[in-house]
């Protein structure tokens, strides 16, 4: 137990929050990697006429939804990390510091500070911001 109340810090207290900003830039990392290792071909033919099927259409608005979730995840997740860290202490304080349930979220709270400063470096170094 945690504090005077019955509540319990879990593992899912502390990963939960960290997982938009490691999610987010795993995937932009993901992508910037494959984008690399892809042949460079030419541009395909624009056709201004074409309307998309409704199967092109959902996968297009699934893609585009999947997008922007990982953006607004690596983007605005590490606001989250200090909540994860406070969970992970409260964790630590309560099960001691050589638990192995300890020892994950602390590595799940690391993994979002190296994905957040992966995430903004690149987003630096591209000269775009948000």
């Amino acid at each position: 137990m945690v504090g005077s109340s019955d509540r319990r810090v879990t593992l899912s207290a502390v990963v939960l929050p960290t997982l938009p900003a490691i999610v987010g830039t795993g995937v932009f990392l993901a992508d910037v990697i494959r984008s690399k290792l892809a042949p460079i071909s030419a541009a395909p033919p624009v056709d201004l006429f074409w309307k998309p099927t409704f199967v092109q259409r959902i996968r297009m608005d699934v893609l585009v939804t999947v997008y922007a979730a990982c953006l607004l995840g690596a983007a605005f997740g590490p606001l989250l990390l200090p909540l994860a860290g406070y969970h992970a202490f409260s964790l630590t304080r309560a099960v001691g510091v050589r638990s192995r349930v300890v020892m994950w979220a602390w590595t799940f709270v690391v993994l979002g500070l190296v994905a957040a400063v992966l995430f903004w470096g690149w987003i630096r170094k591209l000269d775009i911001y948000i």
